[in-house]
């Protein structure tokens, strides 16, 4: 039989951690201002590859935080008949990589609440990021780590990725995690909300 003692405290750890997640939320509904993005262009696949070499970021406004934060993920293709690729790291440890997601899921798979087009590099930019993201793998640190707040979370290997690359994309503040990690920036401030207007459309 389970001492009472033990029983209590492992009570307490369970509790814990709904409180700690239901603080955070409210800390993230009071800080962050709702973003929402367009639907996904059904189109947009085919004029990525149209573009080849080609890589985009794309940010996915959360549905139960009312678009409060972003879940951000990479695509790209080599060629114009090469297969387009999804990358980003995920909450749940259930891929062969842990974190890491490797075409785990749906190219223009949403978060409910629209995909905004935060970046696109193509040619010979678009390749340095793409092998950035090809040896994730084996080069980022955080694969068996994730921490809603304040990280290393989906955002972390996004800014990571572009911070590898030396490829310039402003996050929106709702990219909770993106600075977990990197390289500490004096003058880095928040960075400015995506447009509503954000999306596949150019």
């Amino acid at each position: 039989m389970v001492p009472k003692s033990r029983l209590t405290v492992s009570r307490l750890r369970l509790l814990r951690l709904p409180a700690a997640f239901l603080l955070v939320v409210g800390v993230i509904h009071v800080a962050f201002p709702p973003l929402a993005c367009p639907p996904p262009d059904p189109t947009a696949l085919d004029r990525l590859q149209g573009e080849a070499p080609a890589v985009q970021l794309w940010l996915a406004p959360i549905w139960f935080l009312d678009g409060r934060a972003v879940h951000p993920h990479f695509l790209y293709t080599r060629t114009r008949d090469s297969t387009v690729h999804r990358v980003e790291v995920w909450q749940d440890a259930r891929g062969p990589l842990g974190h890491l997601f490797v075409d785990e899921l749906p190219a223009l798979l949403t978060q409910r609440r629209g995909l905004c087009l935060a970046g696109t590099r193509t040619g010979d930019a678009a390749l340095e990021v793409i092998e950035v993201i090809e040896r994730a793998p084996e080069t980022y640190v955080w694969r068996d780590t994730y921490a809603y707040w304040p990280g290393p979370n989906s955002n972390t290997f996004g800014a990571s990725v572009l911070d590898a690359a030396g490829w310039t994309v402003d996050l929106p503040r709702q990219a909770i995690g993106q600075r977990f990690g990197l390289p500490f920036v004096p003058t880095w401030t928040a960075p400015r909300d995506l447009p509503p207007a954000g999306g596949v459309d150019e």
